[in-house]
């Protein structure tokens, strides 16, 4: 920023303030940055799903096929579109064990 802007910046600080608040709307609206809804807690994850927070946390901290999620400090956080892949897998692999298991009973 060269000294001239900073001047008309100091001189004239709500404009700035009104601007850069009108440019982080616009961006909101128009799908560029970050969305306030693309992190859910579990809390939000659980009620999507219709289960319990401990059932979302037993999904994420198991071995195989876990639910991706990120931290900030001790709070885990779902990504809204890691969650709707994560989920979409979990559905076909649960059809897979499904017809596997219809399978190995009409064989016995």
């Amino acid at each position: 920023m060269d000294a001239h802007a900073l001047t008309k910046l100091l001189e004239d600080p709500e404009t700035f303030v009104r601007r850069v608040a009108d440019r982080a709307a616009r961006d909101v609206l128009e799908g560029n940055g970050p969305q306030p809804r693309d992190w859910l807690t579990e809390r939000e994850i659980a009620g999507l799903w219709g289960c319990s927070q401990d059932t979302i946390r037993s999904y994420a901290f198991r071995v195989e096929n876990p639910l991706p999620y990120g931290t900030v400090g001790e709070m885990r956080r779902y990504h809204r579109a890691d969650f709707d892949a994560w989920a979409r897998a979990e559905g076909e692999r649960d059809r897979r064990r499904r017809l596997e298991s219809r399978k190995q009973g009409r064989e016995e």
